[in-house]
């Protein structure tokens, strides 16, 4: 099993700058390069409540099209972006939570 914090050693800067970049080119904003490690999220969708998005962590199953991904990078733009290897890093667009969603981010040290 995976220690807490092995995926933010891995994804490199580079990584996490390409990662960026692709979702600037999918969702057509400007996303800043805003170090978030985690986000807590209040949401009506599928009636899931609070739940808490962290990188290197699995997507709320009620919450994912693509199950038993880990989160790999969240960024902030028009909207927070929930980057996942089939949502937002590899392909497709990534997850996205409105800035009224998310009542808590916590930033990478």
């Amino acid at each position: 099993m995976k220690q807490e914090g092995d995926l933010l050693k891995t994804v490199t800067e580079k990584v996490r700058e390409g990662i960026r970049k692709f979702a600037e080119e999918t969702t057509g904003w400007t996303v800043s390069n805003r170090r978030i490690r985690t986000i807590l999220v209040h949401t009506s969708r599928h009636n899931v409540g609070n739940i808490k998005i962290e990188i290197g962590k699995y997507v709320d199953s009620r919450m994912s099209d693509t199950p038993n991904e880990e989160v790999m990078a969240i960024f902030e733009s028009n909207a927070f972006l929930v980057c996942t290897p089939n949502r937002g890093v590899l392909r497709g667009m990534p997850y996205l939570y409105g800035k009224d969603e998310v009542y808590k981010v916590e930033e990478i040290e």
